[in-house]
């Protein structure tokens, strides 16, 4: 199981990737203009084979990630 939990400051769109193939989205719309951080997390299960490689992956627009106790990626083993 991964988690990511994000706080962005402007519209992109991150992807969780397995093995290059994206396998989730986040997303931050431009409609909050007048927010300038908003938080989004994504949770999905995948089933691993050894040296898969998990990871996240910017693919629109630069972004900051506020990372200091706003951001987080994190897996566990479930079974």
């Amino acid at each position: 199981m991964f988690v990511v939990d994000v706080m962005l400051n402007k519209y992109t769109r991150l992807s969780l990737q397995l093995n290059k193939t994206t396998v989730a989205y986040l997303y931050r719309d431009s409609s909050y203009s007048k927010t300038p951080n908003v938080q989004t997390s994504k949770t999905i299960l995948l089933k691993l084979k050894q040296d898969d490689h998990v990871k996240v992956v910017c693919d629109l627009n630069n972004v900051n990630i506020n990372g200091h106790l706003f951001s987080s990626f994190t897996g566990t083993f479930l079974y």
